[in-house]
């Protein structure tokens, strides 16, 4: 995907729609620095064990739930740190820790898969955990708040629905 952005950008300026200096002039340092920023922290955190630290340490209080709970907290989870996580990394990270959890929960894991990757794409209320969002927020001109003003109220629709969803395709 990178390198067919990369070409995509490279035949903007190739076919003159735009040109080199129009191309550095709408580039955004910002956006590049909290890139640059996100895939390590989101490597950091898996490499160190800091996320399974996290992790363990949520699972015991997830365990005796019923399964509703259990996929509330589980998408309500995946959701809160999504809006600080690329989506992809966080997945990688909760996938496995919540299968452990649906086993030894008596849940069916592919519930709980489910739960985390739809809700890994809930990154509305700020913007560092998706790329578009970090494309448009100084080439938009928005603050920090414009994100957690309307994506707040969306991340909970999303919650709710995401939950109810894995509910009903799981056969609870």
């Amino acid at each position: 995907m990178h390198l067919a952005a990369a070409l995509g950008a490279l035949l903007v300026v190739l076919t003159k729609c735009i040109t080199v200096d129009e191309a550095l002039e709408s580039f955004s340092i910002t956006t590049l620095f909290l890139v640059a920023g996100i895939f390590p922290l989101s490597t950091v955190l898996i490499e160190t064990g800091a996320a399974n630290y996290i992790i363990d340490s949520i699972s015991p209080f997830l365990v005796n739930l019923s399964p509703v709970i259990i996929y509330a907290a589980i998408c309500g989870i995946t959701i809160l740190t999504t809006q600080f996580l690329m989506n992809t990394s966080l997945t990688a990270i909760l996938v496995p820790m919540g299968i452990l959890v649906a086993q030894s929960a008596n849940v069916d894991p592919r519930g709980v898969v489910m739960a985390i990757a739809m809700a890994a794409s809930a990154a509305f209320c700020t913007p560092f955990g998706t790329g578009p969002n970090l494309l448009v927020w100084e080439a938009g001109g928005y603050e920090f708040v414009d994100y957690v003003k309307i994506g707040l109220p969306m991340a909970i629709i999303f919650w709710v629905i995401t939950t109810i969803g894995c509910l009903i395709l799981c056969g609870v």
